[in-house]
């Protein structure tokens, strides 16, 4: 009896060591899975150094006003506070005080981010023409101390991705961060050490691949750079210069290629009162970016003495205004070929000027309820109205092509003899 009953507790000891043994096996075997886990969630950001890019390529186009809204509600519940959005050749590019985050337009997710908790960054973009590929990159400067004393820092990061293009630094820089990175093109950052004097820095390897000087006796005012005073401009290829000289009583708009700053084409005019310089922009979102050419035009912000040129050096074509004379009332077209120096010049990006243009006029007379959307009927196409803004219900967005509802849209309505005779009744 005495025998069994050892047996019996032999037996419960063995189960009882077995389910230890089997409980610290799962143990184990969960804690390597949350491991795993851990590595295959770690591997989407990629660590180089002290930056940290949380990565997961998704491809998609800028979209409307509301899906912004929606992605900077949807931004500030995960924590960032934002100091400016604006679409990017991927999507829409939340800047904070210490990094970036992308959003894709679509699915309102974040894509990729980065921060530099320990120091406030200055934030830009590269231009990018509708004309464009679709290379674009995100340009970060900030200051850290090290050894040496302050170490000025520049990173590059490809729009799409976030990956990395480029991280250079250096010592010695007494510039903000700010004033480092104000002008880009697709391959180069531009420097204004003086008024008369243009310096040209690889963004990929931060050594200088060319300068400019006005010539002798010609002030062009270089160190002005924001609006409505900047005297320098960039576009994804060029960078626009512009110089008055008192001798000659002209005033001169060059446009220099930005890979070795070689004279593309010239435009000169009486006079020695420098034009401020506006550029077009890759993605017009109207009521989103507000400082841009095509804006500035639809607002009459622009004056009457203004004049548009393409990128090619040659005048614009008053586009919209040729099949809607009556626009002239209420937008000023610009001059052409003006003799006399004008108060502002728009560089654009070829026929694709008329596209952007034309949209940002159509939303501003929608906002002021010049013409309406039942006009829009004629032209076969679905509009959505949120608040002041109004979209095609299909695509919203602007491509690198020019091409898509948005475009189609804002185009048709304007170039239509009916919303001309429409306007002349207002």
């Amino acid at each position: 009896m005495m025998e069994q009953r050892l047996r019996k507790v032999k037996k419960m000891k063995t189960k009882i060591t077995i389910k230890k043994k089997m409980k610290r096996i799962m143990f184990y075997i969960f804690l390597v899975l949350a491991l795993v886990l851990i590595v295959l969630e770690a591997s989407h950001h990629i660590r180089i150094g002290d930056l940290e890019i949380a990565n997961e390529s998704f491809y998609s186009w800028p979209g409307n006003k509301k899906q912004a809204e929606e992605i900077i509600h949807k931004a500030k519940k995960k924590g960032y506070e934002i100091e400016r959005m604006e679409a990017v050749y991927s999507g829409f590019l939340i800047v904070t005080d210490n990094g970036v985050a992308l959003f894709n337009a679509k699915n309102k997710m974040e894509q990729w981010s980065y921060t530099f908790p320990e120091s406030p960054v200055a934030v830009e973009t590269t231009p990018l023409d509708r004309e464009s590929n679709g290379e674009q990159y995100i340009v970060i400067s900030f200051d850290t101390e090290g050894l040496l004393g302050t170490r000025s820092r520049t990173v590059a990061l490809d729009a799409e991705h976030g990956e990395v293009y480029s991280d250079n630094s250096s010592y010695g820089s007494d510039e903000s961060p700010e004033k480092r990175i104000k002008l880009t093109t697709s391959t180069s950052i531009i420097s204004t050490p003086s008024d008369n004097h243009i310096e040209s820095y690889s963004l990929e390897s931060s050594e200088k691949t060319w300068e400019f000087h006005t010539p002798d006796g010609c002030d062009g005012k270089f160190t002005k750079k924001e609006h409505p005073e900047r005297k320098v401009a960039t576009t994804e290829e060029s960078v626009i210069v512009e110089y008055a000289c008192k001798d000659t009583d002209t005033t001169s708009i060059v446009s220099l290629d930005s890979e070795d700053g070689s004279k593309k084409w010239e435009d000169s005019w009486k006079g020695n009162d420098l034009p401020s310089l506006w550029t077009m922009e890759g993605f017009s979102i109207p009521s989103i970016d507000p400082w841009n050419a095509e804006t500035a035009i639809a607002r009459n912000e622009l004056g009457e003495r203004y004049t548009a040129i393409t990128k090619t050096g040659s005048d614009f074509s008053i586009g919209p205004w040729k099949k809607t004379p009556s626009l002239d009332d209420y937008i000023k077209k610009p001059l052409e070929n003006p003799e006399t120096t004008p108060e502002n010049v728009v560089i654009g990006f070829g026929g694709k000027m008329t596209d952007a243009t034309t949209a940002a006029i159509a939303h501003e007379l929608l906002r002021k309820d010049i013409i309406d959307i039942d006009d829009l009927a004629k032209n076969d196409l679905t509009i959505k109205r949120e608040g002041e803004d109004w979209f095609p219900e299909t695509n919203a967005g602007l491509n690198a092509t020019g091409k898509g509802p948005w475009t189609g849209a804002h185009t048709g309505i304007i170039n239509n003899e009916i919303i001309d005779d429409k306007i002349r009744k207002k």
